[in-house]
């Protein structure tokens, strides 16, 4: 299982038991050289899996442009270097990278996560798109996913407007807290653009030791995720009593999506299938329980 403390910024790492990563089935898309990428890493974007469109890279229409990378895909440019980076052996000359990024494209890439823990998602990007961009990355592991909170890359605008060429790192953009193994990375732009994307890091942090619990600590009400497939969504949570537990679903613009009343809680942790049928995308969970609340985002993919 996959797990991520779904907060506002700045990020708050919550713990969790993790099993083995896996592919997720039914995905075609091949690694890279057939190799996942090890993690922690770069990911280059000409490095990107390889496979149909809306498999394993997607750009609205489906159109094949010139530049277009044979294996996978991805529209792509050269660059030069530039000053200040002549001795940074990440940025050679000639470099392929990922270019003329429009709202909806996205790409992914097969990843081996070395260790389980936290990591820091950091990206070298041009933006000259006089406004910030919003992107935001996905590890897919079997029906489980983890998925950053939105990425802002911002604008700089030190060379001028419409400035492309001019790059720079954006750092701790997010950080989510991965299983070990071999899973799927997926890089979407949902928001403005063009820009230019040259790679994607997960970089491990430290973690910080567990603290030491008393005998008489209870457990805590919480949210353990959530289950979806065809509009049909399953609720995981812990609950510490038995009693009246309350669940609803609010929609990105804060509208009502689902509610349930649930009589038969027990002590422990619960699965609960929704009656309402939701829509792919953003929401927030909130849960109460005898005058404790816990809200937490969570996302529903397709």
């Amino acid at each position: 299982m996959l797990c991520k403390n779904v907060r506002f910024l700045p990020l708050l790492l919550a713990s969790c038991s993790i099993s083995l990563a896996a592919i997720p089935a039914g995905y075609t898309g091949k690694p890279y050289g057939g190799t996942p990428l090890s993690i922690p890493g770069k990911f280059y974007a000409d490095r990107a899996d390889s496979g149909a469109c809306n498999v394993a890279y997607y750009h609205p229409g489906c159109p094949t442009y010139r530049n277009m990378l044979k294996t996978t895909g991805i529209d792509f440019a050269f660059d030069c270097v530039l000053p200040g980076y002549e001795s940074d052996a990440v940025i050679a000359a000639k470099d392929v990278y990922w270019d003329y990024i429009e709202p909806g494209e996205w790409m992914k890439v097969t990843i081996d996560v070395a260790q389980a823990g936290p990591y820091a998602i950091n990206m070298l990007v041009t933006n000259g798109d006089q406004q910030d961009v919003f992107m935001r990355v996905t590890i897919y592991n079997g029906a489980d996913s983890t998925q950053s909170d939105t990425l802002k890359i911002p604008y700089i605008g030190t060379c001028g407007p419409y400035d492309f060429h001019s790059w720079f790192v954006a750092r701790a953009l997010d950080t989510v807290t991965l299983a070990a193994g071999v899973q799927v990375m997926k890089v979407l732009t949902y928001s403005n653009g063009p820009f230019n994307v040259r790679w994607t890091q997960l970089a491990q942090l430290p973690t910080r030791a567990a603290p030491v619990l008393r005998q008489e600590t209870r457990p805590l009400f919480r949210f353990d995720g959530i289950a979806a497939g065809g509009g049909a969504a399953t609720v995981r949570f812990f609950a510490p009593d038995a009693g009246e537990t309350r669940i609803s679903l609010f929609d990105a613009q804060g509208r009502l999506a689902a509610s349930e009343a649930l009589s038969n809680v027990q002590p422990g942790a619960n699965a609960v299938a929704l009656k309402s049928r939701l829509a792919p995308g953003l929401y927030v969970v909130r849960m109460t329980q005898s005058g404790s609340t816990v809200q937490a985002k969570t996302v529903i993919g397709r």
